[in-house]
């Protein structure tokens, strides 16, 4: 919040951390874009890691790395703000192709396009809502509480699998001849 009170608006944010570096809006713009292009390289990146190294291990990874990136975010500024954010979008970009591949290898071929069909529905229904609250809550959250309360869902979403977890339980690519997955979490 301001020092009258108000919510930050998440431009307003980024001109105040930005203050005495960059004022331009367009250049701010632009570095936002910038982000934005590095991060789903990681897409890329790790769809390219999911054929040679088993998904459990990565994901696990990855999720592991966006609660002290979303930390370190919400209290930086500056050239370290953006450094930070480019780093916690690789990881949130990188968690993408997870879905995908599990599709890919644990659904039936028959069952497939059905189930490829409920997560895109679900997921552009809850992104649609996601976008419409999205503003009204940083607004009234700010910023750094935005960002906190992120960090809290990624130990949420790995701490069962780090419970389970065994080094070496699954291979990348645990497909069986009939190009069907082996029905376990590799």
């Amino acid at each position: 919040t301001q020092a009258n009170g108000d919510p930050v608006l998440p431009g307003e944010l980024l001109r105040e951390r930005f203050r005495g570096v960059i004022a331009d809006p367009a250049v701010l713009g632009m570095l936002l874009a910038g982000v934005y292009v590095v991060a789903s390289f990681a897409q890329i990146a790790i769809g390219l890691l999911l054929d040679r190294y088993p998904m459990k291990q990565l994901y696990l990874g990855v999720v592991a790395l966006q609660a002290p990136l979303f930390v370190a975010a919400a209290n930086a500024d500056g050239w370290t703000l953006y450094a930070l954010q480019i780093a916690f979008m690789v990881a949130v970009f990188g968690a993408i192709p997870f879905t995908d591949a599990m599709i890919v290898r644990y659904v039936d071929d028959r069952m497939r396009w059905r189930v490829s069909g409920m997560r895109l529905a679900v997921a552009f229904g809850v992104s649609s809502l996601a976008v419409w609250m999205l503003g009204p809550l940083v607004k009234t959250a700010g910023f750094d509480s935005s960002t906190a309360r992120s960090s809290i869902r990624p130990p949420i979403v790995a701490g069962p699998m780090f419970l389970n977890f065994k080094p070496g339980n699954g291979s990348a690519g645990a497909v069986d001849a009939a190009g069907a997955g082996a029905g376990r979490w590799p």
